[in-house]
């Protein structure tokens, strides 16, 4: 399964990945900048944050998690919970 954000301005340092219980959290930080001849608000931090949270199910593997970041794309890797595979177990006896 995979998870896929857009996050432009936000570079791989800038973005940050929380894993609590379920709840899988992206936030992003980017450095605000108005077009020439415009002007900001007073007040207004130069550096703006944004984030979403996302509930995972049971059956993604939550040791396994991957990320990667390239052009402004967050692709996370979640992959699934191996079953259990069946088998013969051997019986052992005098």
């Amino acid at each position: 399964m995979f998870l896929t954000a857009e996050m432009p301005g936000v570079s791989g340092s800038d973005a940050a990945i929380d894993l609590q219980g379920q709840t899988l959290e992206i936030s992003g930080t980017v450095d605000f900048q108005l077009p020439e001849g415009f002007q900001d608000q007073p007040n207004t931090p130069p550096r703006r944050k944004y984030s979403r949270q996302f509930t995972l199910p049971d059956s993604i593997d939550r040791n396994n998690i991957t990320a990667l970041m390239k052009d402004g794309v967050l692709r996370l890797t979640l992959p699934k919970v191996k079953a259990a595979v069946p088998r013969k177990i051997a019986v052992q006896g005098a």
